[in-house]
Order: structure tokens, then sequence, then C-alpha cells
């Protein structure tokens, strides 16, 4: 069982802001205790067919199933 706390936040801080910089994972061991931080990615954005087409799935399934 790995021990609690083997990274401060500083450190945690540290490696995320070096994860954005560099737009890299960051894997970090230490002992048993593994810390990794990837920078955030952005959500994929919908096109509007593609969301209508969720639309219509969606309405579908609520009709088949009897939910308004």
């Amino acid at each position: 069982m790995s021990k609690a706390g083997a990274f401060t936040k500083t450190e945690m801080k540290h490696f995320a802001d070096v994860a954005i910089a560099k737009n890299a994972t960051v894997e970090v061991r230490r002992g048993e205790t593994v810390f990794r931080v990837s920078p955030a990615q952005k959500a994929a954005q919908l096109d509007e067919d593609e969301e209508s087409d969720i639309d219509r799935e969606i309405a579908a399934f609520k009709v088949k199933h009897g939910i308004s």
C-alpha cells in the first residue's frame, strides 16, 4: 500500500503547469506512488447534422421506452 501524500500540492501544481506548457503527459513515480497529469483536452464540437442525429435518436429511444 502506498503512503498518502507522497507528493506535495506544490509539486503536483508544478507537474500540471509543465504538462500544460509542454502539451504533454507528465508521469512521476516516487516509491510505489505514481502521479500522472495531462493537459486538458478541448471537447469535440458536434456539427449541426450530428447534433440533430443525436436528438432524433434520443427522441426515438424515449418513444420506444415510454419516457416523456
